[in-house]
């Protein structure tokens, strides 16, 4: 019943940890319950945290503790807001698709390119606000099937292409076709 969304981010400002809390209060105005889990950089000094609010820190992701602690908190997580102003390719995408969360995203930079619109998360145009964001998580929610469909596919797309391996595979490929 509890709806448990997860935000990862280092910079506080570029990724909008804000917006995240403000897509999350929208829920609870809607009447969800909610837990937004934040993973990274705090809020900025003095910032209050809603109670539906739980900041982590920083996980050291190369130890096997950090790994472990990120791991739990992805499987318990139905989706992944990553509302940032700019985007190069974020790898918390592929990590999230690996436990089957689908992500919901601003279109800035290259998360077009990691988040699949539709078939994998969700794309929301960079100027959408927290509660345009709010009816789209709540509209996915309340779409069993629809939200089943983009779990399984951003799993699929992570065994298939968001991996290391496959990224390794295609390099070298285009390495030898340009050679």
């Amino acid at each position: 019943d509890v709806c448990r969304l997860a935000w990862i981010g280092a910079d506080w400002q570029r990724k909008r940890g804000d917006f995240a809390i403000a897509v999350a209060q929208a829920l609870v105005e809607r009447g969800r319950q909610v837990h937004l889990t934040m993973v990274g950089q705090a809020p900025p000094h003095g910032t209050p945290l809603p109670p539906f609010v739980e900041h982590v820190g920083f996980l050291p992701r190369r130890s096997p503790e950090g790994e472990a602690t990120l791991r739990r908190l992805l499987e318990r997580t139905h989706l992944l807001l990553l509302p940032s102003r700019a985007e190069a390719f974020d790898i918390v995408v592929a990590e999230a698709a690996a436990h089957a969360v689908p992500t919901v995203a601003c279109d800035a930079g290259g998360l077009s390119s990691a988040v699949l619109d539709g078939r994998t998360g969700l794309l929301l145009p960079a100027d959408a606000s927290p509660e345009e964001h709010a009816a789209a998580v709540g509209a996915l929610l309340d779409d069993q099937d629809r939200y089943r469909a983009l779990a399984t596919a951003a799993r699929d797309d992570h065994l298939t292409r968001l991996n290391w391996r496959s990224s390794c595979e295609l390099l070298l490929s285009r390495l030898a076709r340009a050679c």
